[in-house]
């Protein structure tokens, strides 16, 4: 494995190290045709673990988030961070830190970034994808048709269950797909 995956345990999230090391080897495994799809990317932890695995294999990640934060993490609530809140415009924004992150361990070319909500971005996504990820419940809100999804693909939902203080973190395979 690549020596930056370590470092990736450096990067702001909820997303345990084993978890992200589990991330990057279904994304080397499954993401070896067309590309990769994250839905929620927060500051850029998996993104970064799926980035790794997408630059060996020669493929690319689109990771899609709004950068606004969930409603917890809103400015005076339990999960509120003040370094990710922007007080001149006096919004949650994730987007700074996602970006610097992506540079720092030199993924630039293989993370693609979209800014928007994942119901707008999966009204563009209209090709195969080898692997998909989801954070939390944007499950819900991305209706992305699993023909979209390449056979031999795979989709791999993480929830994240509250307090981050507990070993609460739990990944849940939705789907792995073949022929």
């Amino acid at each position: 494995m690549h020596e930056n995956l370590n470092d990736f345990d450096s990067i702001k999230g909820f997303l345990d190290h084993e978890e992200g090391i589990l991330l990057y080897q279904m994304a080397k495994k499954y993401c070896i045709k067309t590309f990769a799809v994250e839905i929620g990317s927060y500051c850029g932890k998996s993104a970064c673990y799926i980035g790794e695995a997408c630059k060996e294999n020669k493929t690319h990640l689109v990771t899609i988030d709004h950068h606004r934060g969930s409603e917890e993490q809103q400015y005076g609530e339990e999960y509120f961070d003040p370094e990710e809140y922007d007080y001149e415009n006096e919004r949650v924004d994730t987007l700074p830190s996602l970006l610097k992150n992506i540079s720092r361990f030199q993924l630039d070319e293989y993370i693609k970034v979209m800014v928007e909500t994942s119901k707008s971005a999966s009204e563009k996504i209209k090709i195969e994808i080898d692997f998909l990820s989801f954070n939390n419940t944007t499950p819900i809100l991305f209706k992305i048709s699993i023909s979209h999804l390449r056979i031999l693909g795979s989709i791999l939902l993480i929830l994240i269950f509250f307090p981050i203080s507990a070993p609460a973190t739990k990944y849940v395979p939705a789907s792995i797909l073949s022929k």
